[in-house]
């Protein structure tokens, strides 16, 4: 084929092919990046939304009022009485909470949490010494003890606001406790070690991914203190603030 000719037959192809090509290119449809459901619960872009915050180790900590009730048997001489004490003090602790990941679903986030901590509270305690024997003494209870315990909870999530958790708490506790009384000369006691105590607490209130041990809550729990050795029963109930 001569030149001309050659030509002549590129500009016919170029004539048809072009706008096909281009009619192709533009029928081709755009892909859409959809976003993960973590991302969407995120409000600021770039950064890890709050759910994927969730997770980790924080520091908390609570203070409280308590009123404690102490109870013990005494055999004396052929007779026997029980004697009793009541008191009001408070305290204050702290703990690490270890969080895995929650289950979040139809705005619902419920969540589990391990908590290792220490703490320690004193009441003065007036000890009505039964039986008309001997007239009511005063003293001091003081109470240091270790937390070993689980968290179980659940409420409402809401990725609109600064602490987007907000519900209820239920806390189990291991709490071995060392018992000082001191104050009295006639009520003393070198310190002794109750392992078996047991704490109950229910929480109220928000937690914030991004400010873990910030953000306040209300507590209220009941410890028990079993008889253990030469330490009476003890009961005692609190409420307070506790910041997880």
């Amino acid at each position: 084929m001569s030149t001309p000719a050659k030509r002549i037959a590129g500009a016919v192809v170029l004539a048809i092919a072009g706008p096909a090509a281009v009619i192709t290119m533009s029928a081709a449809p755009a892909r859409a990046e959809l976003p993960s459901p973590a991302t969407a619960l995120d409000s600021g872009a770039g950064e890890p939304s709050a759910i994927d915050r969730w997770p980790g180790v924080s520091l908390g900590w609570a203070i409280h009022a308590e009123a404690i009730s102490l109870f013990k048997h005494y055999d004396i001489g052929d007779s026997a009485a029980w004697y009793s004490g009541q008191g009001a003090g408070g305290g204050i602790s702290a703990s690490f909470h270890f969080r895995p990941p929650a289950a979040l679903s139809s705005g619902v986030l419920r969540w589990i949490e391990f908590e290792l901590g220490a703490g320690n509270s004193t009441h003065w305690v007036r000890w009505e010494e039964g039986e008309g024997a001997r007239p009511d003494t005063d003293f001091i209870s003081n109470q240091t003890y270790g937390i070993i315990g689980v968290h179980v909870a659940s409420g409402r999530w809401s990725s609109t606001s600064g602490e987007p958790w907000s519900g209820a708490v239920l806390g189990l506790a291991w709490v071995p406790t060392y018992v000082h009384f001191f104050g009295n000369d006639d009520f003393e006691s070198g310190g002794k070690l109750n392992h078996a105590g047991m704490r109950l607490s229910v929480d109220w209130g928000r937690v914030s991914p991004a400010a873990k041990g910030f953000v306040p809550g209300l507590r209220a729990f009941l410890t028990w203190l079993p008889y253990v050795g030469s330490l009476p029963t003890a009961f005692s109930a609190g409420v307070g603030c506790v910041f997880y």
